[in-house]
């Protein structure tokens, strides 16, 4: 009996923390909503507290390394405009394209379970969740000498999650691949 009231006394205090990441430094500053003039700028947001001691690896089409998004944190990745790829490694391989527009920001909610990226479309039911959450979550910066230790440590894993991305990527069927495509237009 003692067991299970502690249990259920415990439990809301581990959903409710606040996930970190040892590759990854807080930002004690966050920046903006805006990219610099120029760049598109996406955020990889993770609103919830469950599944906290699990941190959901990003990666690009190149294998670079994006960040880790703890719970209750978010990631923010500059790029240049253009269609880019984004890959989530974790217990399972989400892939996404975005087709990024100069000076605007996009938005992914990544789930507790880090089996996908969702992007966060214009007329979706989270557009207008999206910057509340990243607002009320912990900006997460990639730390340079870090980052590379991450690759470095994973070079032959990251090689074959890239070619997992392309096998997830290639069996989606054409309405998988515009849910997990977001356009232009859905940056703000």
């Amino acid at each position: 009996m003692r067991f299970t009231i502690g249990c259920c006394l415990l439990l809301p205090l581990l959903v409710s923390c606040a996930g970190s990441s040892r590759y990854m430094v807080r930002d004690a500053t966050p920046d903006s909503h805006e990219p610099p003039a120029g760049q598109s700028m996406i955020v990889f947001v993770r609103p919830s507290g469950v599944a906290y001691a699990l941190q959901y690896t990003v990666i690009d089409e190149m294998g670079g390394f994006i960040g880790q998004v703890p719970s209750k944190g978010h990631v923010k990745h500059v790029t240049d405009s253009g269609r880019h790829r984004y890959i989530l490694w974790s217990n399972g391989t989400g892939v996404m394209d975005v087709d990024m527009a100069a000076d605007k920001t996009y938005y992914v909610y990544v789930p507790a379970n880090g089996g996908d990226l969702l992007p966060i479309k214009r007329g979706t039911s989270d557009w207008d969740s999206a910057v509340d959450w990243t607002d009320g979550s912990t900006e997460w910066d990639s730390e340079p000498e870090r980052a590379k230790k991450w690759t470095e440590e994973r070079t032959e894993g990251i090689a074959l999650q890239l070619e997992r991305a392309k096998s997830v990527w290639s069996a989606h069927t054409d309405e998988e691949r515009q849910r997990y495509t977001m356009a232009a237009t859905d940056g703000r």
